[in-house]
């Protein structure tokens, strides 16, 4: 489990995290992968694989807190989880989330005739279908110095792009994966574990070019 450490009243910053860790610990901590941040973030701490358990010191100041939980899945039997991203400044909340094209019985007609896409949407806290949403606790950030309508900018401008790129919606293309790349974006490491499929692919923001059909290959030499 993580740790936050303080340090010391008056200490300013001439003390790092290494110097509170056993020699153990700080050989571990030489291993660690390393994922920079993006924005400056000065606090991590995540539950996912993808993401080191540990990162900097508590933040002091103005921020945005991002947080990402997972909760079952319904229409899997609870085999599954779906991811969603808070934004919380204190003053504002924010949910990032994906989805398909379709809910409820639109949904399952779309996933037996394979033509639902991945949709991104940012919404106030109080009106995301993620609300209620609650659940296990797979990520926790901080961005130093933004507001949460600062924060959640690129979210919403992923949205936007996935929104155009009609990705297909399936097992390894989903609403996790919208979540993973909103945290990649801000924190250089994608979130996700076995139980929320799709969190490893990168969602495309752009549809793909259309091909030209080949009108060659429909010429009937009766009409032509």
């Amino acid at each position: 489990m993580a740790r936050f450490l303080d340090l010391p009243p008056g200490s300013g910053t001439a003390l790092s995290p290494p110097l509170f860790l056993t020699p153990p610990e700080q050989a571990s901590l030489a291993r660690a992968p390393r994922y920079p941040p993006r924005q400056g973030a000065v606090r991590l701490v995540s539950t996912a694989p993808g993401c080191p358990p540990a990162q900097g010191l508590p933040a002091r100041g103005a921020g945005t807190d991002v947080t990402v939980r997972a909760y079952p899945v319904r229409n899997v039997g609870g085999r599954a989880d779906h991811m969603y991203v808070t934004f919380d400044d204190g003053s504002n909340r924010f949910i990032a989330r994906g989805g398909p094209s379709a809910d409820g019985a639109g949904m399952l007609g779309g996933l037996r005739a394979d033509n639902l896409t991945v949709t991104g949407r940012v919404d106030p806290a109080d009106r995301s279908p993620d609300a209620r949403g609650g659940g296990r606790l797979m990520f926790e950030g901080f961005l130093p110095g933004q507001s949460a309508v600062e924060a959640v900018q690129p979210a919403k401008d992923h949205a936007a792009g996935v929104n155009r790129g009609r990705n297909d919606y399936r097992r390894d293309s989903s609403s996790n994966s919208f979540a993973a790349d909103v945290v990649e974006s801000l924190f250089g490491c994608r979130v996700g574990d076995d139980r929320t499929w799709g969190g490893d692919t990168v969602l495309r923001e752009d549809a793909p070019g259309l091909r030209q059909p080949d009108l060659q290959a429909f010429k009937d030499p009766r009409l032509f």
